[in-house]
């Protein structure tokens, strides 16, 4: 599947999160990840980054510019749901936050509070 994962915020919100905050955070969680920014383009701020989870190799991006998202393989839609709600606990209360893929019409809206269970729910409900 080629698919991507997205999270992010819903239009005209914002999480806050500086590149800084996320590779200091993905640092912590996973120590060996490896972390590559890339913020040579105006138009596009971000850091790639690949870690080992639950047996595999993990792989992500974190956007700041133009829109800040999240980006997982949809490859591992096993462990998105984990890594997702991890994400979400970074982020600021009362932030609404969006789910979609390439392929969805519409983005599907996340439950506030929503936990590892309710976010597998979610990803369960691509049919992947």
């Amino acid at each position: 599947m080629s698919d991507k994962l997205f999270l992010s915020p819903a239009e005209g919100q914002r999480w806050g999160l500086g590149l800084d905050d996320v590779v200091r955070a993905l640092r912590e969680r996973w120590p060996n990840a490896v972390i590559q920014r890339e913020d040579k383009a105006p138009q596009r701020v971000l850091i790639d980054f690949r870690f080992e989870h639950r047996g595999r190799p993990r792989l992500g991006a974190y956007f700041t510019v133009p829109n800040e998202f999240l980006s997982l393989e949809s490859s591992d839609i096993d462990v998105a749901p984990e890594i997702s709600a991890w994400f979400l606990g970074l982020t600021p209360a009362g932030v609404s936050n969006l789910i979609y893929t390439p392929s969805l019409d519409a983005p599907i809206p996340v439950p506030a509070h929503a936990d590892e269970a309710t976010l597998r729910e979610i990803y369960d409900s691509l049919g992947w």
